[in-house]
């Protein structure tokens, strides 16, 4: 779909994750735990939106990275769509819970995301 970067939040991969992601020129942002005893759902999950349908989501993003792209002369450098998948009670992944199907627009995703590469490489 055009990304070329992953964020990992509070896991650490083996080695060999991070092989493949150096030879694909994939960067990635890793998070650390907080060591918090008792973590927490937080009730209150800023800027969360639930789409009802897959046309909704795709134009929801594609939306957002046209509005990325004016801020690009800005300096503005990059962007991250942290919810890959399906997980619990959030539903806005790129994919099902079980990885089985992409449910946004591929292709509408690869074409957005390749006119900000090719901003962002002038």
């Amino acid at each position: 779909m055009g990304f070329n970067m992953i964020r990992k939040h509070v896991k650490v991969e083996p080695a060999r994750w991070y092989y493949h992601c150096d030879r694909e020129r994939i960067l990635v942002w890793q998070d650390t735990p907080s060591g918090d005893r008792s973590p927490q759902w937080q009730s209150r999950n800023w800027g969360y939106v639930q789409y009802k349908t897959s046309d909704e989501a795709t134009d929801a993003y594609v939306n957002l990275a046209e509005k990325l792209k004016k801020l690009i002369p800005y300096g503005y450098s990059a962007a991250v769509y942290t919810q890959t998948t399906d997980v619990e009670i959030e539903v806005n992944g790129l994919m099902t819970y079980d990885r089985k199907a992409i449910k946004l627009d591929g292709e509408r995703i690869r074409k957005v995301n390749q006119e900000l590469c090719n901003i962002l490489n002038r």
